[in-house]
């Protein structure tokens, strides 16, 4: 085959391989980005569902030692006056159970709030 054969065969064949290769390789990267994607996304939604699931039953646990909590201390002292409720309301879940722990041994509600 002479030099002209073969220059003619690249520019005919050749170049509608690598054309071919180049556009393969597009949609190789195209339907990996894609799949990328899909992945990343499913990954982030299954986090954002776990961790609104964790803020939730948090939420209710803290409603629910509340809850509680306040009906133990109106069944102990009376009606419950807004400073308490409020005090109460406004309570992390650790002081919430260091009061229920004092509302048998506490003489007052004063008491048994105390920090």
């Amino acid at each position: 085959m002479s030099d002209e054969e073969v220059a003619r065969y690249r520019v005919e064949y050749v170049k509608d391989d690598e054309e071919e290769a180049m556009g393969l390789v597009a949609t190789l990267l195209a339907e990996g980005e894609a799949k990328g994607i899909a992945i990343g996304e499913a990954r982030g939604k299954a986090i954002g569902e776990a961790k609104g699931e964790a803020r939730g039953e948090a939420k209710g646990l803290r409603k629910g030692e509340n809850l509680i909590l306040s009906r133990l201390l109106k069944l102990r002292f009376g009606d419950l006056p807004e400073w308490a409720k409020a005090r109460i309301g406004a309570a992390e879940p650790e002081q919430l159970e260091a009061w229920a722990d004092r509302v048998l041994s506490a003489s007052t509600l004063e008491e048994t709030l105390a920090d």
